[in-house]
């Protein structure tokens, strides 16, 4: 793989007399590259070039900032304290997705968006779905490779505390570092803080340092204690909302004091232990992390520490943060995370899916998220759902659900593989499972005697004794008459006759005795998926491929796939309160309105052809599937099964938005319990969602353009990219900075200039463009959710294409006058000649003096035959240039779009399937343009050198004219041209080549549309008309264009020729008209005034030819 290259400046000052030198370096980073920070092993994503320019490292804003800026930007969101840390959408990263490292020591999100880490292997910056590593070889100042601490800062400045290597500082793509020769007490920096006035201060093992900026740059000054002695080493640092600096030490807590007379003050002096982790709250309260005795909460109340008596995993506590609502976040050394709230801890442990139980960081993002970095195996995300899962981490037996029911006294059972669990306010209290050693449960059901049962795939119906919280008793199974014992679906329909839904037919248990129906009246002896019993009375029998049938009494009628239904797999069946059907089925959603069947899937706007569960929301349906969740209007899909609409605009709930799987289980039933909530089976939990929360709402994120590249070398978007002649196929990258959904957004770009529509990008952060003229062009680019219109972009580019020499303007007049200047030279050569040639004439006068008076009228005559072919041979010569131009450009730009798609083609790694066959057909279409242009030609030569054969036989020529003016017709609707076509029953047949007749008539009424402005008529009429020797067929199309200047009338018909200004083509259309028309012994005219249109007339001779007469 080629390497890629970072742009830096480097600059070292030199030692003034005098003066302590500044050995500063500075560095300006140009490019970062996400595909090197992708490789597995810590490889450098850049290698160093030098440049000669020196510049200064921008960090005085770095010193002014005020404290209200400090205090800005708080989280977007806070993580929702009412459900259980398990209960969280979490995500984690490591090598095997494109973390560089495996350890993640610090985290926190710059200003401009990007998420930063700090590992032992360097700096890395995220966007949401790229790395970029900057190590040891790309960056100097990281020179010891450790970045230990983050800290952003409000100006946008982001300060990195590195092992061994000092301060490090990036500012608007520039490094700086500050090291022991400027003040630096240590250059093993472990914890960052802003001060009460904005100032930094800076925690080193030798204690702490406050960076100030002097003559000479940013340098530092120790802060020590009253008695002078240092502070020692330091742990960790915290900000106070009230401006306070605190400072964890190997014993204790010290407050730090900028101006005042005793600049360290003990908080806490009997700690003992490291204090590896502090916070200060916004309500004053100062929490501690230590090495070896938990956390420690010091407060209005006093001193209270917290450890495993309240719930805290482990004593050893690394990182603390906490949230909007108050959510205390502890990372421990060895325990996972815990979240503290009201005096209690939940832990969040690598067994429940956390990276790793070593946590070393946590930081907020300004969307909400916790980011948990660890020291073995990456980095996690935590993040607030619009959805709740509940699954094996919050108690149910088992992932796989297949069924949910809610019981009489609002608690919920859920049946899945290994029992069913019986939740209360969204928490398992218990779990029931079979007498036997399958414990799959189907469904639990409770019928009108109050008696509650398990399906089972063992044992039938087996019922539940609630008093003790075990499914035991006597059943109905197959020694009751049931045709299998695993029990798929169960439903009781208004009389009290309980269905059973088995693998081996239905059967219906009536007063105590249980009755086979598999086999009778067409009812199958396979599995019954799905049943309902309906507000009409009748019972819905979903079958595995048999269709499904309507029970009405004891009649059956049965629906198939040949009366409209989707599939005759019917995996779930619901009734609305209008008693409409809905049906999932294999091969999509079918809507009953009690006449017909309405199929719905893909093709109507849904996320998934199979549909697995419908359920009720508050003004529209929930539908489950294979690809998450949808949320579609009711009126959407009437108005889709009615004809009258299309497509639905779902909204979609997937991994994005917090499910853990996105995949629902089938078959399987949901339900809407009473307080609205809908829960939905899937194959890992179940999915509880709340239609009365309102969606998150997914802003536009800002978008960064990164790097132009070309020939594989990267340069900087800064300001705007000049392109040399020959790099004009380039890639553009750019990075959407939203870490919450990127994968949610719609994220479009397009070359202003060149691109006339947004071209869709999908998970790219990258555009390619080929073969891009010379001009000055603007790459647009903007993220949005998807049901927004682009409107503006969120990022712009300058991009220009120098010209080769040849295709300046300077280069084209040069080019014309030299066309011009051979031009004279002939013409100046004609006249010459015939200047000898009258010289030579009036030498012979005296020799032919009888033939003066004749010849001099002939030679009067030859100077102006002359003339008039010097004035043909010029024009010719023009006209011939000119159509040289328009053939070459007309060609120029098809093949230039083949070319492209070729180019793109030899690099298959870039390209997708979709993208690919795109380029194949736009390729295609371009070669035909070049076809036509090429017959268009040889069929004028052919005519001027008399080889046009003709394939002549009678031709209906009104079928032919109706043909032709529906044709034009269809073209004419585009530009809203009327076309009508006039043809009288009865016309004569022609004696023509039915081909090249079809062709005069495709060209004049090609130029009838295009010269017609919209609003405008074309009329194509036919009449017969007698001659002296037969009759002939006379054609007219007239249209209501500007019309012909009278001074192009006679010409237009001449090969290269155009009246008015050029709208594509060469100029052979009525050339080619005029050839093929006189080639069938026929005529053609054009009459025109200007604004009035024109009309063209055709004559072709009637009839066919007369027989040869026969021997004698």
């Amino acid at each position: 793989m080629r390497e890629k290259r970072l742009m830096v400046t480097s600059v070292s000052a030199a030692r003034p007399r005098g003066r302590a030198a500044d050995h500063r370096t500075v560095r300006r980073i140009r490019n970062a590259l996400p595909e090197e920070a992708r490789r597995r092993r810590a490889v450098p994503c850049a290698r160093l070039t030098s440049d000669s320019t020196v510049r200064r490292p921008r960090v005085a804003a770095t010193f002014v900032w005020g404290l209200l800026a400090l205090l800005a930007a708080p989280p977007a969101r806070a993580l929702d304290p009412s459900v259980a840390v398990t209960q969280y959408p979490l995500q984690s990263w490591g090598r095997d997705r494109g973390l560089p490292s495996s350890s993640v020591l610090s985290v926190a999100q710059a200003a401009d968006g990007y998420l930063w880490l700090g590992t032992y292997g360097g700096l890395v910056r995220f966007d949401g779905l790229r790395f970029v590593l900057f190590d040891r070889t790309t960056v100097p100042e990281l020179r010891h490779g450790s970045a230990w601490r983050l800290l952003p800062g409000p100006d946008g400045t982001l300060w990195i505390g590195t092992n061994g290597g000092g301060l490090v500082w990036l500012r608007d793509g520039e490094l700086g570092s500050l090291r022991r020769d400027r003040g630096l007490s240590s250059e093993v920096v472990t914890a960052l803080a802003f001060g009460e006035r904005g100032e930094l201060f800076v925690g080193t093992r030798a204690g702490v340092d406050r960076v100030t900026r002097g003559p000479d740059g940013p340098a530092a000054t120790r802060v020590a204690r009253e008695d002078g002695s240092p502070v020692g080493d330091v742990f960790s640092m915290t900000r106070s909302p009230d401006g306070r600096v605190y400072v964890g030490t190997g014993t204790s807590v010290l407050e730090v004091r900028a101006g005042a007379a005793s600049p360290v003050a003990a908080v806490l002096e009997d700690v003992g232990v490291p204090v590896t982790a502090l916070l200060a709250g916004p309500d004053g309260t100062l929490w501690g992390g230590t090495s070896g005795r938990g956390l420690f909460e010091r407060g209005p109340a006093g001193l209270r520490w917290h450890d495993a008596s309240t719930g805290l995993p482990g004593d050893v506590v690394s990182a603390l943060v906490q949230d909007g609502d108050g959510n205390l976040w502890i990372g421990t050394d060895t325990a996972g995370l815990a979240r503290l709230r009201d005096g209690r801890a939940a832990v969040l442990t690598e067994a429940q899916g956390l990276a790793n139980d070593s946590v070393a960081s946590l930081a907020l993002d300004r969307e909400g998220s916790l980011w948990v970095g660890t020291t073995r195996n990456g980095l996690s995300r935590l993040r607030d759902a619009e959805v709740l899962n509940i699954g094996p981490r919050e108690g149910l037996p088992a992932e796989t659900v297949w069924h949910v029911f809610e019981d009489r006294d609002g608690s919920v059972w859920v049946s899945t593989s290994r029992g069913a669990a019986r939740l209360v306010d969204r928490v398992v209290k218990g779990v029931v499972t079979p007498p036997s050693a399958d414990p799959l449960v189907r469904a639990v059901f409770r019928d009108r005697s109050g008696r509650l049962w398990l399906a089972t795939r063992a044992h039938g119906l087996v019922p539940v004794d609630e008093r003790s919280g075990t499914a035991r008793g006597r059943g109905i199974s197959t020694a009751e008459g049931l045709p299998s014992p695993q029990v798929r679906s169960v439903c009781e329909d208004a009389s009290g006759r309980l269905f059973l839904g088995t693998a081996a037919g239905l059967a219906v248990a009536e007063k105590g005795s249980v009755r086979s129906l598999a086999g009778v009246e067409g009812l199958p002896r396979g599995p019954i998926l799905s049943l309902l019993s309906a507000r009409d009375g009748r019972v819905w029998i979903g079958t595995d491929g048999a269709g499904l049938f309507a029970m009405t009494g004891t009649a059956l009628t049965r629906y198939s796939t040949a009366d409209g239904l989707g599939s005759d797999v019917v995996l779930g069946l619901f009734e609305d309160d209008r008693g409409v059907l809905w049906a999932s089925t294999n091969g999509g959603l079918s809507r009953f309105d009690g006449r017909r069947f309405a199929k719905l899937g893909l093709s109507a706007g849904l996320p998934a052809e199979v549909t697995t569960q419908v359920l009720p929301g508050r003004t529209g349906l929930w539908l489950g599937g294979a690809s998450g969740v949808a949320r579609v209007e009711r009126a959407e899909l009437d108005a889709v099964a009615r004809g009258e609409a299309i497509r639905v605009v779902p909204r979609v709930y997937g991994l994005p938005e917090g499910m853990r799987s996105d995949e629902c289980n089938a078959p399987a039933t949901g339900a809407r319990t009473r307080d609205g909530r809908l829960w939905f089976p899937t194959v890992r939990g179940v999915t509880v969602f709340d239609p009365a929360r309102p969606p998150a709402p997914l802003a536009r994120p800002p978008v960064v353009v990164e790097e132009v590249v070309s020939h594989d070398v990267p340069r900087p978007a800064r300001e705007g990219v000049r392109l040399g002649r020959d790099e004009r196929t380039f890639e553009v990258r750019f990075a959407v900075l939203s870490l919450r959904a990127p994968e949610r957004l719609r994220v479009a770009y397009r070359l202003a200039g060149l691109d006339p529509e947004w071209i869709e990008a999908g998970l790219r952060r990258s555009a390619f463009f080929t073969a891009v003229p010379p001009g000055d062009y603007r790459f647009e680019v903007v993220a949005l959710p998807p049901s927004e219109p682009v409107g503006e972009p969120a990022a712009s580019l300058p991009v220009r294409v120098v010209p080769a020499a040849w295709e300046t303007g300077w280069a084209r007049a040069l080019g014309a006058a030299l066309l011009l200047a051979l031009a004279g030279l002939a013409v100046r050569r004609r006249l010459g000649q015939a200047r000898r040639r009258a010289r030579e004439l009036e030498v012979q006068v005296g020799e032919r003096t009888r033939e003066l008076s004749q010849r001099n009228l002939e030679l009067a005559a030859e100077r102006e035959r002359l003339g008039e072919a010097n004035e043909r041979l010029r024009e010719a010569d023009q006209l011939k240039a000119g159509f040289t131009a328009m053939l070459v450009h007309d060609l120029k730009s098809p093949l230039s779009v083949v070319g492209g798609a070729l180019h793109l083609l030899g690099e298959p790694s870039r390209l997708g399937e979709a993208e690919r066959g795109e380029l194949l057909r736009s390729a295609t279409r371009n070669l035909g343009r070049v076809l036509s242009l090429v017959e268009e030609t040889l069929e004028v030569f052919r005519s001027e050198t008399g080889d046009l054969p003709l394939q002549r036989k009678p031709v209906d020529v009104a079928a032919l004219l109706r043909a032709s003016g529906e044709s034009a017709r269809i073209a004419g609707e585009g530009k809203r041209v009327t076309v009508d076509t006039d043809v009288p029953e009865g016309l004569p047949r022609v004696w023509a080549d039915s081909g090249r007749l079809a062709r005069v008539l495709e060209n004049l009424l090609g130029n009838a549309v295009k010269f017609t402005p919209e609003g405008g008529w074309v009329v194509l009429s036919a009449e017969e008309s007698p001659t002296g020797t037969g009759s002939v067929v006379r054609i007219r199309v007239a249209d209501t264009g500007p019309g012909i200047p009278e001074a192009e009338l006679q010409r237009i018909f001449e090969p290269y020729r155009q009246a008015g200004p050029r709208r594509g083509g060469v100029g052979l259309g009525l050339a080619i008209v005029r050839r093929f028309v006189e080639a069938h012994g026929g005529t053609v005219r054009a009459e025109s005034r200007p604004g009035s249109g024109a009309v063209f007339t055709v004559e072709i001779p009637a009839g066919e030819p007369s027989p040869p007469p026969a021997p004698r």
